[in-house]
């Protein structure tokens, strides 16, 4: 995916491209999805934005209704 955003004042663009897997496990009887993403700044404002690349990682503890 993409979060793209534009900054209207100094007419710079941010587009940064995202992609993630994910798990879903369980420790005993608690449902848990893990995931891990990459993201790669196509577009950052020049000496001001993001690095090229980014990593980023996750825990979501799922409570499902019975």
């Amino acid at each position: 995916n993409t979060e793209s955003t534009y900054d209207w004042v100094t007419s710079e663009w941010s587009v940064p491209f995202n992609a993630q897997i994910q798990k879903l496990v369980h420790f005993d009887k608690q449902p848990i999805a893990l995931f891990l993403a990459a993201r790669y700044w196509a577009v950052s404002p020049e000496g001001e934005g993001p690095n090229d690349w980014g990593v980023r990682g996750g825990v979501t503890f799922l409570f499902p209704e019975k």
